[in-house]
């Protein structure tokens, strides 16, 4: 069939460091294309080498890679070895997976990083094993990385990514892990069922959405939004000036401490439990919603819209309570109809 594309796969067994490898392609007259891919093992230690077109270096168990860089079509992979210091440009990719670490990355618009069980990605497990590769299971860490917009991070069950500035689309699975992130101005972090981030700082312009399954804990929402969707759990965050939280239907979040500047929503469906509205914070619970044992201190703001559920909200003198029809019902809760 005419239009089709051949991979071959070569071993390089020679690479300088700053040196470059580099594969090739080529198409017939009946435009079947055929691609020569190119890949180097470390073999003990690298640096200053660039991974171009069709072209792979690969630091296995043992190995340590420095200051390297991959060009379009070319590949950074830790598989089990170590890489410190990664810049990736557009279309190219640096991977960590079978106890591989990559330290200090740089990924450009366009430029992915993948980390965790790579036998889940399946447009890259067949280039991964024709290179000798064969164990593709995580577990893979990147650390002190930065994301920049137009790039995307995955992150596969096995896979951590610790201490990074996200400005760029994360995305966490079942048994992904994050801790110390920044989610920066256009940075969106997506966390599925089974994902679990800890630590975040979602500043000023990032995102952080939570799908069901999801778990989120000690966050930091400092100007930017956070997005609870159905049986998402948080559990502790301060919610600071200009930051949102928002904990929708089926949704629950625990021990949140809303700042000057902060708002939480609760929306019909979702469960707020325990937590404090400081002085120049916000609440709001829509009806359908549910609020147990919150604390709004004095200049603390709560407004609740009837159809809501309050138990064991303690109000301090001097904080601003906007309630539709209230009614208090025997056992300290508060119900509205």
């Amino acid at each position: 069939m005419a239009g089709g594309t051949t991979y071959n796969t070569t071993r390089q067994y020679s690479l300088a460091n700053g040196g470059t490898i580099s594969g090739s392609t080529s198409t017939d007259i009946f435009g079947d294309v055929t691609v020569n891919e190119s890949y180097f093992l470390i073999n003990n230690t690298l640096s200053g080498s660039t991974a171009a077109q069709y072209g792979a270096i690969i630091a296995q168990t043992g190995d340590v890679g420095t200051n390297l860089v991959a060009t379009s079509a070319g590949a950074l992979l830790a598989s089990g070895g170590a890489i410190t210091g990664a810049t990736v440009g557009n279309s190219a990719a640096v991977l960590a997976f079978n106890g591989g670490t990559v330290t200090n990355y740089n990924v450009a618009a366009g430029g992915a990083v993948f980390v965790g069980d790579q036998s889940l990605n399946t447009s890259a497990s067949a280039i991964l094993t024709s290179k000798g590769l064969t164990n593709l299971s995580g577990p893979g860490i990147v650390s002190a990385g930065t994301l920049h917009a137009g790039a995307q991070e995955i992150i596969t069950s096995g896979g951590t990514d610790r201490g990074s500035l996200i400005q760029g689309s994360q995305y966490v699975s079942a048994g992904g892990l994050t801790i110390s992130n920044t989610v920066n101005s256009g940075g969106v972090q997506n966390l599925y069922s089974g994902a679990i981030t800890s630590g975040t700082i979602v500043a000023s312009g990032g995102t952080t959405v939570a799908s069901g399954g999801a778990t989120i804990s000690a966050t930091n929402i400092s100007g930017g939004v956070v997005q609870l969707n159905a049986a998402a759990l948080l559990r502790g965050a301060v919610v600071s000036a200009g930051g949102k939280l928002t904990v929708s239907s089926g949704a629950t979040a625990s021990s949140v401490t809303v700042s000057s500047g902060g708002t939480e929503s609760v929306l019909s469906g979702g469960v707020i439990s325990g937590g404090t509205v400081l002085s120049g914070g916000k609440e709001s619970v829509a009806s359908g919603a549910t609020s147990y044992n919150v604390t709004v201190s004095s200049g603390g703001s709560l407004t609740v819209v009837a159809g809501a559920v309050l138990s064991g909200t303690q109000v301090a003198q001097g904080a601003v309570i906007d309630v539709d029809t209230l009614t208090y019902v025997s056992g300290c809760e508060t119900s509205l109809a």
